[in-house]
């Protein structure tokens, strides 16, 4: 199973000594963040996955592109503003560019989408850090709400499936 995981990770990932280069060899998808320059690496994952005919997948993105933070709040908050949507304190407002590829690009290769959300537990309402989970040094509660969504229900049309 898992040469059937990949993963969208930001290019300094691959930096990381072991995890780098383990989801370079799992055929990971390495984003400087900016579209144009991602686009075609994206597209190739895509094609390269469709070559793997009957092979699984597991495709990994975050939408929301990063880790709550105050300023990073402050950022969604603004993006919200300005496109009229709800600002959420607790999640940031995902991104639907990348989404909207990955639908365009896999929806012919995987049967479905599974919206995953994770909520961290603690008094302090801050998340664990890569190195406390890496450590098993995180002894709160990590609670995840899993929602299957079949390929073939979602939006065909592009603006649909970004409001989706």
């Amino acid at each position: 199973m898992a040469g059937a995981c990949k993963f969208f990770a930001k290019k300094s990932i691959l930096y990381i000594p072991g995890i780098g280069l383990g989801l370079w060899i799992m055929h990971g998808v390495f984003l400087s963040r900016n579209w144009e320059k991602d686009k075609d690496s994206i597209a190739k994952a895509f094609e390269r996955q469709r070559k793997l005919v009957g092979h699984p997948l597991w495709m990994t993105t975050y939408p929301e592109s990063t880790r709550l933070s105050p300023e990073k709040k402050i950022v969604s908050h603004r993006f919200s503003e300005k496109l009229g949507l709800p600002k959420w304190e607790h999640v940031l407002v995902p991104r639907t560019k990348g989404f909207v590829a990955q639908i365009e690009g896999l929806r012919d290769v995987v049967p479905a989408v599974y919206d995953l959300t994770i909520a961290y537990g603690g008094s302090d309402g801050e998340g664990p850090t890569p190195l406390d989970l890496g450590a098993g040094a995180y002894n709160n509660p990590i609670c995840i709400h899993c929602k299957r969504f079949e390929m073939k229900d979602l939006p065909v049309d592009k603006e649909e499936l970004k409001q989706w």
